[in-house]
């Protein structure tokens, strides 16, 4: 079991409706690099995981604009088989 909470961040403590007007200047985490949060404040995460939702939001509107969820994905199987997007959105849920 994770001590993770299911609670949407919209009401978490520091979360966007809480810290209204003080966006962090940080830069962003490059793309494919990993590394530790240890050293980035609350703010800053939360500037990340905004962008994230943001990235996100916008690619599935883009998705449903030029077909929908029954169109195949670009993701290919190790059979050849390419699973519709709704197939991955739900893999993913889960």
């Amino acid at each position: 079991p994770s001590s993770r909470t299911n609670t949407p961040p919209s009401i978490r403590p520091g979360s966007r409706s809480d810290r209204r007007g003080t966006r962090s200047t940080s830069t962003p985490i490059p793309s494919g690099e990993w590394g530790t949060a240890a050293d980035n404040s609350p703010e800053e995460l939360y500037e990340h995981w905004d962008g994230a939702v943001e990235r996100s939001r916008a690619a599935m509107a883009r998705v449903l604009a030029v077909g929908g969820l029954d169109q195949p994905s670009k993701f290919t199987t190790h059979s050849g088989e390419s699973p519709n997007l709704r197939r991955v959105l739900v893999d993913l849920h889960d």
